[in-house]
């Protein structure tokens, strides 16, 4: 092989593979700004606060969390909790179709509600991530440790109440998840009061 030969072929293909990554990385990053620009455009964010609290209140009923806590743990805050967030997405959600079907030009309360509905996302994102897995920070939404193909709201709770009937050390870390998640769900209740709505 004569030098200089690499300027007319590749030998490893590395030249092509770098092309490939590169022109991957620029196409994920045109289609998220595109994502981004269209959502900054809408007047309204495609969330809807009222879906998050039945998917919430549907999930714990059907999981029947009191009954697999048994005396081991109180839930009694929790599901009262869940069922004020209930009430909080219902006047949210009536308020914020009220606002948007008038075709009102504030476009200050407009953005008001959007940001409550961001701010509700962040309410249920927890920095330490769920036990075993610190990369999962979502409260609400996450694969379960224990089977990823089934999904079920505070996957931390039912996780820990998994391993906890199997140990019972695992009882405290089950409290915790509890208060963790019913914390959460009052700090979302807060995110959607209309108490300072102009």
């Amino acid at each position: 092989i004569c030098t200089g030969s690499s300027r007319f072929y590749d030998e490893n293909g590395k030249q092509w593979y770098q092309r490939r990554v590169r022109g991957a990385v620029k196409s994920v990053s045109e289609v998220s700004a595109r994502v981004i620009m269209e959502l900054s455009c809408q007047n309204q964010v495609p969330l809807s606060a009222l879906t998050y609290a039945e998917y919430v209140r549907d999930t714990v009923a059907a999981k029947n969390l009191t009954a697999k806590v048994g005396d081991q743990a109180d839930v009694g805050m929790l599901l009262d909790a869940i069922d004020d967030f209930y009430e909080a997405a219902e006047t949210f959600e009536r308020a914020r179709s009220k606002l948007f079907n008038k075709q009102t030009d504030n476009v200050l309360k407009m953005r008001r509600m959007n940001d409550q509905l961001i701010l509700l996302e962040k309410c249920f994102t927890f920095a330490p991530g769920l036990p075993g897995r610190p990369a999962n920070r979502h409260l609400l939404f996450a694969p379960s440790l224990l089977d990823s193909y089934s999904g079920a709201a505070f996957p931390g709770i039912f996780d820990t109440i998994t391993m906890a009937e199997s140990d019972p050390s695992f009882w405290p870390e089950v409290r915790t998840q509890i208060t963790l998640a019913t914390w959460a769900t009052h700090s979302a209740i807060r995110a959607l009061s209309l108490e300072h709505f102009p």
